[in-house]
């Protein structure tokens, strides 16, 4: 399941329409929409505000990266 289709699932576990998801977050039924579909380009303020309404965070964590292997070896 993508990431989309998480926030999609999750407002409709929740019993939510998309209006009501708008009016909670203030956030448009057409950006809403957008982001249910995976077209969403916007502002990650957008993303942060929707997960929080739907109870969900969003976590970063530090991979390794090939770059970073070399320059401790050197």
């Amino acid at each position: 399941m993508n990431f989309s289709e998480r926030i999609k699932n999750r407002r409709k576990q929740l019993g939510y329409r998309m209006q009501d998801l708008a009016e909670l977050s203030d956030i448009s039924i057409r950006t809403i929409r957008s982001m249910e579909k995976g077209s969403y380009k916007g502002k990650l303020e957008n993303w942060l505000t929707i997960l929080d309404k739907l109870g969900l965070e969003f976590e970063i964590k530090v991979r390794p990266i090939s770059y970073e292997k070399r320059e401790r070896e050197i």
